[in-house]
């Protein structure tokens, strides 16, 4: 509506001639609707009109969406779809039939790969950065709270009472907190375009995300809940000081503090939490890595794919359909710098319209008894050579397996093992479907199993069946040449328009971008845990860092008397690094402990790589300790540089 009419507000009655059909505009959908069942991007839509041709046709399926009666449960309307489905199949008995009407919630479908857990991860992965903040700040705050000790101890005894000191404390931290709200309202609505353009690429609607009057309470009331959680440390440990020791003891009261185990705790926690982030990142690179070596069972580098749908109006027929696609292939073989092209009705890795699906059967005489559901594949000759995909056994297609020849079919290992064992399964015969439909093949081939349902899921029992025999309702197409085959798309287009100019090619993507994509949930999730695991990182290191920088400061007088006095520095170094170190060791610790149960919430999207792996926890707790020690070393040098001469004329 937008791109081509320009927003007429007077499109409606419109005619469009889609393949060949007049068409009447009735209706404008938003830009972001889409059905749930589709993935891919939709321009316009048409009532479905079955046809005898449609019907007729090669795997045609339908996606039914309905919405349930009140009261109505999704297994009663399970039930109900098997009782229609055995009332139209009287002969069918296997629960797992292909043709079978399965019922799922709409929900699963627009969640996709975004797993519940996975989910969870994410969002407990931004709780734990909240966290460790609201634990920085309310240990600044107890820093702050233990030098102004005998001001609250004066203020106490001049009659303020308990209440209005916690009240005070927690004032202050809201104030910062509310503050700090603001600034990161303001980062959010300048960096929102880069995360949308980021998302997009690995999340449906990522486009609707925006600020909304929802966005801004969340962001209050995080802000108000996180000056309360750090403010309550300094408005409970100093609002009911004891006032006889408070005032005589002075400034020296603020040093029994660096022993103070409400702080030692806040270390301790922030290293845990900080553990249990940099576990979870570290997984997944694994599994991006152990991903990235898998072999799919095909080539993906230097070739380049897209999509062709013959139109039913112009192609009624099976026949006229197979006869256009091998004219469009013959057509592309004669393009200089192409060494081959293939086509297929579903490349690997890109199954958002699933595959088609029907039962086999092996023939007894050969294999023995033998039944099993498999998916199916129509592949041109040169597919397999396109896509680098050995033969194990017997020979590929040929332009003879023809319509005029008889039916043949090529098997994957997995099928070939699960049926056959170690026999040979050339020569031995399958038929798949039922029926008047039931096609009967002759095996001339095993092929190597190819990863189409992703790269961490096995290949299951597939077979695959001449283009020049069965015609799909559509095709890709697959092509391998020179050093960038993507130079050809231009004259890929003129030479489809040359068979017939109304025909559109679509989807025109490299097979190594379809291998990237199957990655993108992965990539994504890795993404948004990389940022919260730095940012955790960071904040951690300056948790130390001022924890030390307050103990060495709180220590000056003493270190000076220990350099007068002979220590060498490095011992003196070595004690001042002891008990920060023990605290991050135990926070290390602990945070080991607690990974071993929450990075389970990652197991569904992990590969070849357990939550609980060692070489990840080691890792982590080195770079962790390494942090640690960096960020203590700073403060513990600038106090070792002091001179004890000033530092003792001063005490």
């Amino acid at each position: 509506w937008q791109s081509r009419y320009g927003a007429d507000p007077n499109v409606l009655r419109r005619t469009i001639a889609i393949n060949g059909r007049n068409f009447t505009v009735i209706g404008v959908m938003p830009g972001r609707f889409q059905f749930p069942t589709y993935q891919g991007k939709t321009d316009l839509w048409v009532p479905l009109t079955p046809s005898e041709h449609l019907i007729a046709a090669e795997g045609i399926s339908y996606d039914a969406l309905s919405r349930l009666k009140l009261g109505v449960t999704l297994r009663e309307s399970q039930a109900e779809m098997d009782t229609i489905f055995h009332r139209l199949l009287p002969d069918v008995k296997d629960p797992n039939d292909p043709n079978r009407i399965l019922v799922v919630p709409l929900r699963k479908l627009f969640e996709g790969e975004a797993r519940p857990g996975l989910l969870a991860a994410v969002l407990g992965a931004a709780g734990f950065v909240v966290l460790i903040a609201c634990a920085n700040a309310a240990n600044l705050q107890l820093f702050r709270a233990a030098g102004r000790e005998r001001e609250t101890a004066v203020r106490r005894a001049l009659g303020a009472d308990r209440f209005r000191l916690v009240r005070q404390w927690l004032t202050e931290s809201l104030l910062l907190a509310l503050i700090g709200g603001a600034v990161g309202l303001l980062l959010t609505l300048w960096s929102l375009k880069e995360l949308v353009l980021v998302g997009s690429a690995y999340l449906r609607n990522a486009s609707d995300i925006t600020v909304d009057s929802r966005i801004l309470c969340f962001s209050l009331l995080i802000s108000v809940a996180s000056g309360v959680f750090f403010g309550l440390a300094p408005a409970i440990q100093f609002s009911n000081p004891d006032l006889s020791k408070s005032l005589k003891e002075g400034a020296k009261t603020s040093s029994r503090f660096v022993r103070n185990r409400l702080r030692q705790g806040i270390i301790i926690g922030e290293f845990a939490l900080a553990v249990v982030l940099l576990t979870g990142t570290g997984l997944l690179l694994r599994t991006f890595e152990n991903l990235s070596r898998i072999d799919p069972g095909f080539h993906s580098h230097n070739i380049l794919t897209f999509d062709l749908s013959a139109s039913n109006e112009k192609y009624p027929h099976a026949v006229e359909k197979l006869v256009f696609y091998q004219q469009v292939i013959e057509r592309i073989k004669t393009i200089p710098g192409i060494n081959a092209v293939g086509s297929v009705n579903h490349l690997p890795l890109d199954m958002k319209n699933g595959s088609f699906i029907a039962s086999l059967r092996f023939d007894d005489r050969n294999s023995g008894p033998g039944r099993d559901v498999g998916a199916y594949w129509v592949v041109s000759p040169d597919y397999f050579r396109v896509m680098g995909v050995p033969m194990l056994n017997g020979r590929t297609f040929t332009e003879r397996d023809n319509l005029q020849a008889a039916p043949v079919a090529i098997i994957n290992q997995k099928l070939a093992q699960r049926v056959f064992g170690e026999g040979n399964p050339v020569g031995k015969h399958l038929s798949y479907g039922a029926g008047k439909t039931a096609r009967i093949c002759e095996i001339v081939g095993v092929l190597g199993n190819i990863r189409h349902w992703g790269l961490d899921k096995e290949a299951g029992p597939e077979v695959y069946l001449s283009s020049l025999q069965v015609a799909s309702p559509f095709v890709s197409v697959a092509i391998t040449g020179g050093s960038d085959v993507r130079g050809v798309t231009d004259a890929i287009r003129r030479a489809v328009n040359q068979i017939d100019k109304d025909q559109p090619i679509y989807n025109v993507r490299g097979m190594d971008q379809i291998v990237a994509e199957s990655l993108s949930e992965r990539r994504f999730v890795m993404i948004l845990l990389g940022l919260f695991s730095a940012l955790a990182l960071l904040l951690s290191a300056v948790g130390i860092y001022g924890t030390m920088s307050y103990s060495t400061n709180q220590r000056i007088q003493e270190i000076g008397v220990r350099i007068a006095l002979g220590a060498q520095r490095r011992d003196i170094l070595i004690l001042l690094l002891r008990q920060e170190m023990t605290l991050v060791l135990s926070g290390i610790g602990l945070g080991i402990l607690t990974s071993v149960g929450l990075t389970r919430l990652l197991k569904g999207i992990l590969f070849g790589v357990r939550p609980m792996d060692l070489v990840t926890l080691f890792a982590v707790s080195l770079i962790l300790v390494a942090v640690a020690v960096m960020a203590c070393c700073l403060p513990a040098q600038r106090a070792l540089s002091v001179d004890p001469t000033v530092v003792l004329r001063y005490e």
